[in-house]
């Protein structure tokens, strides 16, 4: 049998879980199966999907609570490096926060990922491969490229000014 692979439902449940525990609490069966109001099918799917995340290793039954095995909280920790939360700081600190790379056309699959996920973060692209953000970025950047096997060909820089100054204000909503 091949590696078993989550679908987004479960990482979905998976996430909850980490969520709840973080959270200080702990989740039981019944908040991962669903409130009443769901449909049958929808209720039975979920349960389908907690009873193979416990098969398969990513999830602990205890009692009636829900618990992350090992491997539980390393796909969480996986999925959170690849998909990082980067928040712009209330006060602008005058200080560009610029991420630059050189990825070579071998990597062209991970350098497209990364590109992507800094549009998706809201970074301003000043040049091809220059990046920028207005709060200190460096250490959830630096995780996803580390994932990606990018670390030797991404650069982190702190400046004042960076091309089309202007621009990257407006885009971020600075003075």
């Amino acid at each position: 049998m091949g590696k078993y692979a989550l679908h987004q439902a479960q990482m979905r449940m998976i996430k909850k879980v980490a969520k709840e525990i973080l959270g200080g609490g702990e989740p039981t069966y019944q908040q991962l199966v669903g409130e009443e109001g769901l449909s049958r099918s929808t209720r039975w799917r979920r349960v389908d999907d907690l009873d193979q995340l416990v098969t398969n290793g990513y999830l602990n039954i205890s009692g009636e609570y829900i618990k992350l095995s090992e491997k539980g909280l390393k796909t969480v920790r996986d999925a959170m490096a690849l998909d990082p939360v980067i928040v712009q700081s209330e006060g602008w600190d005058g200080i560009w926060h610029v991420v630059a790379y050189d990825i070579p056309e071998e990597c062209k699959k991970e350098r497209n990922f990364f590109q992507g996920k800094l549009k998706s973060l809201n970074f301003y692209q000043a040049q091809e491969s220059l990046w920028v953000f207005p709060s200190s970025c460096e250490e959830e950047v630096g995780i996803m490229a580390n994932e990606l096997g990018l670390t030797n060909y991404v650069a982190f820089l702190k400046t004042d000014r960076v091309p089309f100054d202007d621009k990257a204000k407006k885009h971020f909503g600075l003075k």
